[in-house]
């Protein structure tokens, strides 16, 4: 556990105008199936969403990033996130504590030659990570609550007043929800373990 709290753990996730991705369930009859008040309309077109990155680790919030409108540049991840936000915050850590590892997943823009010289160049330590592999990453539980709480919200009219309200609500996430998801990480792995690689609950 002691080598868990030392991870600096980030991610990626977007965030859609008025998009609901928790699953909903309902009490019906066979008669009400199509009926308005069961269902959850999804829109298609006209959709405003910000992508963000994030950083937490035991005992801390971490920086939050959102990146500009367009595609994700393996440019910005280098320039404006692991050159502004992430080394400040990976420096500060590592102060406090010994052997600071940061993790970050197999996305394309996390395996460029620049970002790997960077790293190299910069002395960061790593934490292993397969392509393929499950998804154990407890940011994903802490977007799953910064959306879940977005929704509770009154629905931003524009990527602005999106943007202010992620950031109202990073703020607002709880260090004691942040430690009990990277606590979870021994039985997490367990899991694994017991399910030969297969699904778990996490």
């Amino acid at each position: 556990m002691e080598e868990w709290k030392r991870i600096i753990w980030t991610d990626e996730a977007s965030v859609e105008i008025g998009r609901d991705s928790r699953a909903r369930r309902v009490w019906r009859t066979n008669n009400e199936e199509f009926h308005h008040s069961c269902i959850k309309p999804t829109f298609k077109s006209g959709r405003s969403s910000v992508m963000i990155w994030g950083a937490i680790v035991h005992d801390r919030l971490g920086p939050l990033f959102v990146f500009p409108e367009g595609r994700i540049k393996s440019a910005v991840y280098v320039d404006d996130i692991l050159k502004g936000p992430f080394i400040d915050f990976y420096t500060s850590i590592s102060n406090e504590r010994r052997h600071t590892k940061f993790m970050e997943d197999g996305a394309p823009i996390h395996n460029t030659i620049r970002e790997k010289q960077w790293i190299v160049e910069n002395n960061i330590n790593r934490l292993s990570w397969c392509a393929n592999s499950p998804d154990l990453n407890p940011m994903e539980h802490v977007w799953k609550r910064l959306k879940a709480k977005i929704n509770q919200k009154k629905i931003p009219k524009n990527r602005e007043e999106l943007i202010v309200t992620i950031k109202q609500e990073w703020a607002c996430i709880d260090v004691k929800f942040i430690n009990s998801v990277i606590e979870s990480m021994p039985s997490r792995i367990q899991a694994v373990i017991d399910s030969d690689g297969g699904h778990t609950k996490y």
